[in-house]
């Protein structure tokens, strides 16, 4: 009786080890999770199709496609795209052609596959998931590829996907799990039963330390499995570079054994998962952060980002050395006089820290260490109210919506869209004044809006190592979509990494707006381009005044967030 309990909880581990080694390696292999597109098409001419991708609020990029060459048939080819597993895939574009002259091409069937399981949209369904642009017409042959002006660019632009396709990997495949326990129960059935003979044979009397022995070498075998095979798929990014391996030098050889020490402990097996299942168990079940020198947890499960430049401004350890700011200050007024001298309009902004909008969140032992000194943000607006700077503080706004939805996303150091908008209300409503050229700001009945419950990501979890793919730490994202949409054209990093240029080519007037600013402009810059002819961001937190006197644009807007004001 005693053996044969042991032996079915030594079967039972080792039918659980065997299982998750067959689902995380060897079955993936065999029907991998990861996204492929499929298009039946006949095409009459050699060309070059790609398929670009993106997340949500993502836009496309040549990092993010695929290109395929497609030679000329009579007869219908399939040609495959592989999109990678990491990706929370929403929208999709085809690009069917460069040539640069009117042909046609017929799309008989697209084919979405993962997981071993498909969804396939024949032709006469396509225009329900994909919308083709003005380059490409509709035929009785198929699209026809049309040449405008001098300009060709046939492509189709997909709707949102992003419930069929995460139905696609999440979706039950009884084949492979019934494949995986057949296989599974085997390995573990006939290990069990080797062992049982090798026993009998030894005459071994005390299978409890035989048992012991056995799960005492696997849970050191364990992590080197995960080395080999790579069986850890946990999606966490710990926002720093980690140690690669050390090379060996004679030099300084006896250096050698603490240097490969460091970067194997960093390195070895399971070593993410098991970052990230300790990271969450301190944060859902002890309330407290396990990098409490970079994230601090909040009451109602905020996050909070408390690295030193944002612990500085929150605490008011930092105020500005004089009243006009030193050289930060100095740098502004010349902008302003500046802008002046050209008719221009020149704003300047700061979008609160989420601590500041949402400090009733942060714990009463961080709130009594703030200091009783003047805060840089109070610092600023009195400078540019002294000096009659045109400047908008979005604070009250803010507080005010704050308890009815929220403006900041729990998990993320970023406002979110709504707390964006309204930043942008106060920003364009303060422009209008002086430039009714741009328009009123448009009011949130002009946007379809669409809320994400269960939105997973947020850089605070990547600071803690958590990977939140089965979402135990769910937020709430809100999309906006304008209810009239524009025509526009998009050119990133025109001036430097980070930037871009928006033309809009439905604009009714001629104004051009500069924008510089830091991350948090991301969100807020989308409800933009409706208002202007030109819309140009520069990711710089100083302002490049000889930039200015380059692009010569009609209106100004300096805009960073309150914790960089730590830098000046």
């Amino acid at each position: 009786m005693k053996n044969g309990i042991i032996y079915t909880v030594l079967s039972l581990c080792l039918f659980w080890t065997f299982f998750l080694l067959n689902k995380n390696y060897i079955l993936n292999t065999y029907q991998p999770r990861n996204l492929t597109v499929s298009f039946d098409i006949i095409t009459s001419e050699n060309d070059i199709f790609q398929l670009f991708y993106r997340e949500p609020q993502k836009k496309f990029n040549e990092k993010f496609s695929e290109t395929i060459r497609v030679g000329a048939a009579d007869g219908i080819q399939k040609i495959e795209f592989h999109v990678p597993e990491t990706l929370n895939i929403s929208h999709l574009r085809f690009d069917f052609g460069n040539k640069f002259h009117e042909s046609a091409v017929l799309i008989n069937q697209v084919v979405f596959s993962s997981n071993g399981n498909k969804t396939v949209i024949q032709r006469k369904d396509l225009e329900k998931y994909f919308k083709p642009n003005k380059y490409a017409e509709a035929s009785e042959s198929g699209y026809l590829r049309r040449v405008i002006g001098s300009r060709s660019d046939p492509f189709f632009s997909s709707v949102n996907l992003q419930e069929m396709i995460y139905g696609l990997k999440q979706g039950a495949n009884y084949s492979r799990s019934i494949l995986n326990i057949i296989l599974s129960l085997s390995l573990s059935l006939c290990s069990v039963i080797a062992l049982h003979f090798f026993l009998a044979r030894k005459r071994l009397e005390d299978p409890y330390v035989v048992a012991f022995t056995f799960l005492f070498f696997l849970i050191l075998i364990i992590p080197h499995v995960d080395e080999v095979f790579e069986l850890d798929d946990t999606a966490t990014t710990e926002k720093r570079e980690l140690l690669e391996l050390p090379e060996i030098n004679f030099a300084d050889i006896e250096e050698y054994p603490n240097k490969f020490e460091n970067f194997y402990n960093e390195k070895f097996g399971f070593r993410k998962k098991m970052v990230s299942l300790s990271a969450t168990l301190k944060v859902k079940i002890f309330k407290t952060s396990p990098k409490s020198e970079r994230v601090i947890v909040g009451k109602e499960g905020w996050l909070f980002y408390w690295k030193d430049v944002i612990k500085k401004s929150y605490l008011k350890e930092n105020p500005f050395s004089s009243e006009n700011l030193g050289d930060f200050g100095e740098k502004i007024n010349e902008v302003n006089e500046f802008s002046k001298s050209q008719n221009s309009l020149f704003l300047t902004t700061i979008y609160p820290n989420k601590h500041t909008v949402y400090e009733e969140k942060i714990p009463e032992r961080f709130r009594k260490l703030k200091r009783d000194n003047s805060n840089r943000i109070d610092e600023i607006y009195n400078f540019l109210k002294e000096n009659s700077i045109l400047n908008v503080d979005h604070r009250k706004l803010l507080a005010d919506n704050s308890n009815k939805r929220a403006l900041y996303l729990k998990n993320d150091s970023h406002w979110n869209s709504l707390g964006a908008y309204y930043a942008y209300k106060n920003i364009i409503a303060e422009l209008f004044k002086r430039n009714s050229n741009i328009g009123e700001p448009l009011a949130l009945r002009q946007f379809e809006i669409k809320t994400i419950s269960d939105y997973k990501k947020g850089d605070l979890l990547d600071l803690l190592g958590i990977d939140n793919s089965n979402g135990i730490f769910n937020d709430t994202y809100i999309e906006f979509s304008p209810v009239k949409k524009i025509r526009a054209n998009r050119k990133n990093n025109v001036y430097g990494k980070g930037s871009f240029v928006i033309d809009n080519l439905d604009a009714e007037n001629e104004e051009t707006i500069l924008f510089f600013g830091d991350s948090f402009s991301n969100e807020l810059l989308q409800f933009m381009p409706v208002h202007f002819k030109k819309t140009i961001f520069v990711r710089n937190i100083n302002l490049d005044k000889n930039l200015i006197e380059n692009i010569n644009p009609s209106i100004i807007v300096y805009g960073i967030v309150e914790r960089n004001l730590e830098y000046f």
